[in-house]
């Protein structure tokens, strides 16, 4: 099996449509060249032809793991991510490991975030 896992961004594509207000701003401000080419990446990859898995993780930080760890939700379940939620570096890499771990993740794009940095569609 060939599988590739991309480590994209939340903000980059249509991603940026389910930021907050002040989110969008930042994204398409002073990201907007940053969040344009990794948009790119994300769109070769989804035509490669590849099994991949595209993950959208939040704002990371070097700070000690959130003890109730990250939650991953696929975009498609998302309607709204509030604020700019910010996610412990150790906590964004766990849900990497469970995405690489998973086949059922292949063919999806994913968002990595707080356990409460998320608003589900009705």
């Amino acid at each position: 099996m060939r599988r590739l896992i991309l480590v994209s961004v939340f903000g980059a594509g249509d991603t940026s449509d389910k930021a907050s207000g002040f989110g969008r701003l930042i994204y398409k401000t002073a990201l907007s060249k940053f969040l344009k080419d990794k948009a790119a990446a994300d769109q070769i990859l989804q035509r490669s032809g590849l099994d991949w898995t595209i993950v959208y993780p939040v704002n990371l930080k070097a700070a000690p793991a959130l003890p109730q760890g990250a939650s991953t939700k696929n975009l498609s379940e998302v309607a709204k991510v509030p604020g700019l939620p910010t996610l412990p570096l150790d906590n964004a890499a766990a849900a990497i490991l469970d995405v690489v771990t998973d086949p059922g993740t292949i063919g999806q794009r994913l968002l990595i975030t707080t356990p409460t940095g998320f608003k589900l569609a009705a």
